[in-house]
């Protein structure tokens, strides 16, 4: 592949990351709407003719690694796992 041809799918997975990420904003933007009005409905659920949408409290329980570190810091380096990865970037110059 050429310099140009490459030059050009990165200028494309630019834009096309351009407009995914205002179409996300959109969606976020409606989504937020969605779980105020249920909010101000006090509902959990809303059902229509062809969809369900759920906005509920869901408890989980994680794992503190700050506070497991700073309290116990031999044990968290022992099960502390280094991994690679690769990241791929593109930006302007």
């Amino acid at each position: 592949m050429s310099n140009k041809e490459l030059t050009s799918k990165i200028d494309r997975l630019r834009e096309m990351r351009a407009e995914i990420d205002q179409k996300q904003k959109e969606a976020d933007r409606l989504a937020d709407t969605i779980k105020a009005e249920m909010l101000r409905r006090n509902v959990e659920e809303v059902e229509t003719d062809s969809t369900k949408a759920t906005y509920k409290v869901v408890k989980s329980s994680r794992l503190d690694t700050a506070a497991l570190k700073e309290s116990h810091g031999k044990i968290y380096e022992r099960f502390l796992k280094a991994i690679e990865t690769r990241r791929f970037v593109v930006s302007m110059v």
